[in-house]
């Protein structure tokens, strides 16, 4: 019995020094090595200060449109600084800037703004709003000036220009189907922007097609250019109605053809209208007159076109340019041309016709190389009742004056001089 149980122990004995890391001679087993902790990164501090707020904020110089900001630099204490500026009636920012200047481009005449100057880093944070701004109250649209001469003044091709369109044609607002004024609308098959709402005040843009004005009350078109496209596109200022008076008032603008193919492109005012047109320069350009009752001023323009006037009344002063034709009938009346230049075109003026009465014709400079071209025509027994006569020239085909006295045409000898 008891070497049965001496047995069985010494089994087990053996079976325990079979176990992986136990040794029969009762040595110690070496220990697991601890591993070693692993390194723990430092976490980028979240940047949080904001950067101080730019000095006092200049504005530099404004006009009707431009606004020209300048600050002093903020400072962070991580990175560069940038600046955002913020106006008064934009709920975002205009623009975020490195430079310490500004110029905001969309500003509109006669309003009030404040702008403020924001610190931003290079985490987004913003100084204070409040601490750098400025204000400033935009000027009135400026009418172009157009020299005060006794007989026109030079345009185009001579010295002292001042008609037309003023300024780079690239900073200019396009006005079409894409970009529609409150008030207007686009016909897509004529290309011509209609404005049937009253009081709509274009400057500063670009409309490469045709404007028609029928809406009630006063239209204006200042310091833009307008780009023909098609034949008989042109600015077009009737009404709709006989109740519905247009009032278009057309300033310091250039009208153009986009071809010399072109034809039938005009400034035209319609039988229920009013039109002033003033310091244009109207190339390859009519104008076309058909009012009832109203005197159309038209002076300091540079034209390169012809007139026309029907059942109306215009006055014609201190123009320019080279005319093909000046024809009016039907009533119709030039009730005062002076001091005008013009030449012919093709060196010819082919046709001067007046059917209707003429109170004033004087100071006048008019190409007439071929007086056989000339024609004066009298209907419904009018007569050409011309008050003042006096200082008229024969001008070459620029327009330049002569020595030759313009003297009433032997074809219209139905003049009467007063």
């Amino acid at each position: 019995m008891r070497k049965a149980i001496l047995f069985r122990a010494v089994g087990m004995i053996a079976a325990i020094s079979a176990l992986p890391g136990c040794d029969s001679g009762g040595s110690t087993p070496a220990p697991t090595p601890t591993p070693s902790p692993s390194a723990t990164s430092t976490p980028t501090p979240i940047n949080t200060n904001p950067p101080t707020a730019p000095g006092k904020v200049t504005v530099d110089s404004y006009t009707h449109n431009r606004v020209t900001l300048s600050w002093t630099a903020g400072t962070d204490d991580v990175g560069p600084v940038r600046y955002a500026i913020i106006r008064s009636d934009k709920p975002q920012d205009l623009a975020i800037v490195s430079d310490l200047t500004y110029t905001d481009t969309t500003a509109q005449p006669i309003n009030f703004y404040t702008y403020n100057i924001l610190s931003v880093d290079s985490s987004n944070n913003r100084s204070a709003g409040d601490l750098s701004s400025a204000e400033v109250t935009t000027l009135p649209t400026p009418t172009p000036t157009c020299p005060e001469t006794t007989v026109g003044y030079p345009g185009p091709g001579g010295t002292g220009q001042t008609v037309g369109f003023q300024g780079s044609e690239s900073a200019l607002k396009p006005v079409g189907p894409d970009n529609l004024p409150a008030g207007t609308s686009w016909e897509a098959s004529s290309g011509i922007l209609t404005v049937k709402q009253p009081n709509v005040h274009l400057t500063d843009v670009i409309v490469r097609g045709g404007i028609k004005v029928v809406a009630k009350g006063v239209f204006t078109l200042t310091n833009s250019v307008m780009e023909f496209q098609k034949n008989g596109q042109g600015f077009e200022c009737s009404g709709d109605n006989v109740s519905s008076i247009s009032e278009c008032r057309l300033t310091g603008n250039t009208f153009r053809r986009a071809s010399d193919s072109l034809t039938g492109n005009r400034v035209a005012a319609g039988d229920t209208s009013i039109m002033t047109v003033r310091c244009n320069y109207l190339s390859g350009t009519s104008l076309s007159f058909s009012e009832s009752g109203s005197r159309i001023p038209v002076n300091y323009n540079w034209i390169d076109g012809s007139f026309g006037i029907y059942n109306t009344t215009l006055t014609i002063t201190h123009n320019r340019g080279q005319i093909y034709s000046m024809e009016s009938k039907y009533g119709a009346s030039f009730a005062k041309m002076d001091g005008n230049y013009f030449g012919g075109r093709d060196g010819v003026l082919r046709t001067l016709w007046f059917n209707g009465v003429l109170e004033i014709f004087r100071n006048n400079v008019i190409a007439r190389p071929n007086a056989a071209v000339d024609y004066c025509a009298i209907n419904y027994a009018l007569k050409n009742r011309i008050t003042d006569a006096t200082n008229n020239f024969v001008g070459d085909a620029l327009g330049n004056a002569t020595s030759t006295p313009l003297a009433v045409p032997a074809a219209c000898r139905e003049f009467e001089v007063m």
